[in-house]
């Protein structure tokens, strides 16, 4: 295991790895100087072994994990330099364990998640230095977790989420630096 790993300089990518159900030999790790990658592992249902992963330099990406539970795993995660993408998750409710992510990150996309219901874990960004889609999680009623975003550099995608009420959460919304697009949420 590499249960005394504290950093790692470059990209930290946890691919493919069809048979591991957790990361937990990773408790020690505080930081990654380059992106964090957690994609295409069919049995991880945790990664609860990053508890201590405070800051990532590059981008942080979970995406299409089948049984993938939460994100909790990240808890301590309070800097993402790069872009925040959550995608193709099937089984993710939540992303509460997002919560100390922020005042800023340079994209974030939400999407193509079966069951998330909630954004309530974002609520610790304040500015998405780039673009932000948030599309095609059909159980997801509200975006309310966005409830500090005061400003979106370039535009901002809100699409194909079958069961968003409303739009609330953007509150705190002052600018929209590109396109506002809002479509097909029923």
């Amino acid at each position: 295991a590499l249960s005394s790993l504290i950093s790692v300089g470059g990209d930290l990518v946890i691919d493919s790895m069809n048979d591991m159900t957790n990361v937990d030999g990773m408790s020690n790790l505080v930081s990654v100087g380059g992106s964090l990658s957690v994609t295409s592992n069919d049995a991880i249902n945790d990664i609860d072994g990053l508890s201590s992963l405070s800051s990532v330099g590059g981008f942080a990406t979970v995406s299409s994990n089948d049984n993938l539970l939460d994100v909790d795993g990240l808890s301590s995660l309070d800097s993402v330099v790069g872009y925040l993408n959550i995608e193709n998750n099937q089984r993710l409710t939540d992303v509460v364990g997002l919560s100390s992510v922020g005042p800023q990150v340079a994209g974030l996309y939400i999407r193509d998640n079966s069951v998330l219901s909630s954004l309530d874990g974002l609520g610790g960004i304040e500015t998405v230095n780039g673009y932000m889609t948030i599309g095609f999680n059909p159980l997801l009623a509200n975006v309310d977790g966005l409830n500090l975003l005061t400003t979106v550099v370039e535009s901002m995608y809100i699409h194909e989420n079958d069961l968003l009420e409303d739009l609330d959460g953007f509150s705190s919304m002052t600018d929209v630096g590109g396109i506002l697009d809002i479509w097909n949420n029923e």
